[in-house]
């Protein structure tokens, strides 16, 4: 990726980590506000795909445990006490990192798939990790084409139907 790319991709993460916090602390304090809940939901969604798209499925892996969790919240599975708000705070955190060491150029991976990996299972101790791994090296061999049916399916669960958009969206109108 060039430094460029990086740049921009860290500005991208930069600007969204103020909007998850301010949206976690909202739903901390009114936890029925499904609009801030929704609005942390997609941020999260959206650094998962950002980081799958520029492959940085490290990164993409981290997003979903953030991810999967928010949803547990929508569907009422988990409430957001104190707890679970340390949790999404540290994972966001862990985005932040994330960003700052792709500056330097040399991320401490499987440390930060480490760190989220304990946090997921604070909440969901006997589940399954969402990538059935919190190895980095099996999440970078896995093909894309997993990760992005696993993004896809994923999608299907929230939605109801798939975010990959159709070939009548990208013809020029």
């Amino acid at each position: 990726m060039s430094r460029e790319a990086i740049e921009s991709f860290v500005d991208e993460i930069r600007d969204e980590v103020p909007k998850i916090r301010r949206a976690l602390a909202i739903i901390h304090a009114c936890p029925e506000d499904r609009d801030a809940l929704h609005e942390a939901h997609r941020l999260a969604h959206s650094i998962k795909g950002t980081a799958l798209l520029v492959q940085i499925p490290v990164l993409s892996e981290i997003a979903l445990k953030q991810e999967l969790l928010i949803e547990r919240i929508m569907e009422g599975r988990l409430s957001m006490d104190h707890r679970l708000r340390d949790t999404l705070e540290r994972l966001t955190d862990i985005f932040e990192t994330y960003a700052s060491w792709l500056l330097v150029g040399s991320v401490p991976e499987q440390k930060l798939l480490d760190d989220a990996s304990a946090l997921f299972e604070r909440h969901v101790p006997n589940e399954v990790q969402p990538s059935r791994s919190t190895d980095v090296a099996s999440v970078r061999r896995k093909p894309v084409s997993d990760v992005s049916s696993a993004v896809e399916a994923s999608d299907d669960e929230v939605t109801g139907k798939s975010a990959r958009p159709t070939i009548e969206e990208f013809k020029p109108a």
